[in-house]
């Protein structure tokens, strides 16, 4: 689960355009990184989920640390003078725990509040 640190504030600063523009480019880094390793879905919001394809705890959560750095480290154009940078939250659960999707999505979540929680811009992996 990655979500979109302080997104309403984007939205409420600069206007819901400049919002499309940062989940547009937040989109094409985690579909960019994503790339026959799994699928990437907006699920609403400001979330995104990524289900990665025969992944370990590691190789996940390389993946998710590789797409935050990526998104924290890619200014957005919000006009022609001007570029803001945003981070992400993630959270990291696998099959290890359980086959069963509702419950990695439950901890996949909750590794994301506990990610939000802790200060945000980092990948939480339980």
């Amino acid at each position: 689960m990655l979500d979109i640190d302080f997104f309403k504030s984007v939205n409420d600063t600069y206007g819901h355009p400049v919002g499309d523009k940062v989940l547009q480019s937040c989109a094409s880094i985690i579909q960019e990184h994503c790339f026959e390793k799994g699928h990437a879905y907006r699920l609403g919001g400001e979330e995104f989920c990524v289900l990665g394809i025969n992944f370990d705890q590691d190789a996940a959560f390389e993946l998710a640390e590789k797409i935050r750095l990526a998104i924290q480290h890619t200014p957005i154009p919000i006009d022609a003078h001007q570029k803001i940078s945003i981070t992400i939250s993630i959270g990291v659960a696998t099959a290890y725990l359980s086959t069963d999707f509702e419950y990695i999505h439950h901890f996949a979540d909750k590794a994301l509040y506990e990610a939000k929680n802790n200060g945000r811009n980092q990948t939480i992996l339980l």
